[in-house]
């Protein structure tokens, strides 16, 4: 049994593989590709690359989970050791998201990355949580366009989760926002504001109301 699961384990990382590479001749993407053996993919990963210069970065027990879906347009995904995206998860991915080290995703996050996006080791994000690091501005016209419209000006900030942080479940992170070191998010929030480290923080906006030891 561990025998067939481990041949499993390397099968979908060949034809991980192979799949990118077919992509990225097709759609003209430069693709870097640094897969550690051991990396873990579940069952109906789908990764679609559409165009530019996308690099992909997995680490020694890196692991996507079943399901996961993440669109590349010239990104970057760097997954440290022990670093994990979980089923379901929705990842666009246009600028940077770096997880460090044995921090993760939990099941059907949303990640939408425009420039960078930064996971601290150890931090955590709840199921159903959602991160994002720019937003579109329309020009209000009579003419609206729900997707790609022209006039659209797209800001971007960074995100940046400090180490040991944990994000409660179907929390909504806004643009610009930098969650300190060892906080604590209660389920629900919406943080449009950075918070400082040691801070339980709950609420829409998010405000911190205890200060952690």
């Amino acid at each position: 049994m561990f025998r067939y699961a481990r041949l499993a384990l390397v099968w979908r990382r060949f034809w991980l593989i192979l799949t990118l590479r077919l992509q990225a001749l097709r759609t003209r993407t430069h693709l870097e590709l640094d897969l550690a053996k051991n990396c873990r993919l579940g069952r109906g990963l789908k990764i679609v690359l559409q165009g530019g210069h996308c690099k992909i970065t997995m680490r020694e027990n890196s692991r996507l989970g079943q399901r996961v879906l993440i669109e590349m347009k010239g990104g970057e995904l760097y997954m440290g050791p022990r670093t994990e995206i979980r089923a379901e998860a929705v990842a666009h991915i246009s600028g940077k998201l770096h997880l460090e080290e044995a921090c993760g995703f939990s099941l059907r996050c949303f990640i939408h990355c425009g420039s960078t996006i930064e996971n601290g080791k150890y931090s955590v994000l709840g199921e159903y949580a959602s991160i994002l690091d720019g937003e579109h501005v329309h020009t209000q016209t009579d003419e609206y366009w729900f997707y790609n419209d022209p006039q659209a000006e797209v800001v971007l900030k960074p995100v940046k989760i400090g180490k040991g942080a944990y994000i409660g479940a179907k929390t909504t992170i806004a643009m610009g926002v930098e969650i300190g070191d060892y906080c604590r998010i209660g389920a629900n929030s919406l943080v449009l504001r950075s918070i400082a480290p040691h801070r339980l923080a709950v609420g829409v906006p998010a405000r911190p109301i205890m200060e952690l030891k």
